[in-house]
């Protein structure tokens, strides 16, 4: 299962149907729970895989849900959305990818990170390299 949080609503809706060609897709309303509660929600329910997490929670940061996350399940990895792949501080098994190059990158971001049986964090690199980092790996 993939847990996606991503506060607005059209956005969660493209996002839960890209993501739901991998895995099934538990992407919880933010207005009715907040996204800590809903990473321990999901980790306590069922396995999840992956998560993914929007740059723009509300009242809360990207940075401070992979916290808990780890706190939960210390070897989920993450995908991190935010407007640039430099917005987001390193972290071990968290992949960033900017909103700009999210079309392209999602899917075989999420495709790489869940076909890695062993645990351990693949190693990606953006399809167009460009001269500001698109996409970062932190390896765990």
């Amino acid at each position: 299962m993939i847990l996606l949080l991503e506060p607005h609503p059209r956005a969660r809706a493209l996002l839960e149907r890209e993501l739901s060609r991998q895995r099934t897709v538990q992407a919880p309303d933010l207005s009715e729970t907040s996204p800590g509660e809903a990473i321990a929600l999901a980790l306590e329910t069922e396995t999840c895989q992956l998560v993914v997490i929007a740059g723009d929670l509300p009242g809360t940061t990207a940075a401070s849900m992979v916290r808990v996350l780890r706190a939960y399940a210390p070897d989920v990895p993450a995908v991190v959305m935010t407007r640039q792949a430099t917005d987001f501080p390193p972290i071990d098994g968290v992949v960033t990818v900017s909103y700009a190059e999210l079309a392209t990158l999602l899917a075989p971001t999420v495709e790489s990170l869940l076909a890695d049986e062993s645990g351990e964090q693949v190693a990606l690199a953006s399809t167009a390299p460009t001269e500001r980092t698109s996409m970062s790996v932190r390896s765990a």
